[in-house]
């Protein structure tokens, strides 16, 4: 997965002033965290259900702009936030909905 940080190193103008901000650092941390979150998704993975795992994995489409917005002050679109808020009614709705079970067979 740390692969995925390659590209934007590659693309780069290679005629940009030496004075830019090389992109080998930020790959390098950006890859660390990826690295970081799925070992913690691995880890809270193993000591869940896989239901409650699933909820937690779709809020991050809500946590990830709200952090955006809080940590480093970067305003939003209204599609992001519209986006978000779809989002945490359909994790509601499939939590206090309760899901198929299966006394139905």
């Amino acid at each position: 997965q740390a692969l995925a940080f390659v590209p934007p190193y590659l693309c780069r103008d290679r005629n940009a002033s030496r004075s830019s901000t090389p992109l080998g650092p930020l790959a390098l941390k950006l890859a660390f965290w990826l690295v970081v979150s799925q070992l913690a998704l691995l880890a809270g993975l193993a000591r869940t259900s896989a239901a409650q795992a699933a909820f937690l994995l779709q809020l991050s489409v809500v946590f990830t702009p709200l952090l955006e917005f809080l940590v480093l002050r970067r305003a939003q679109s209204r599609n992001v936030w519209l986006g978000a808020l779809v989002a945490l009614a359909g994790c509601a709705v499939l939590s206090l909905g309760g899901g198929a079970t299966n006394d139905d067979a």
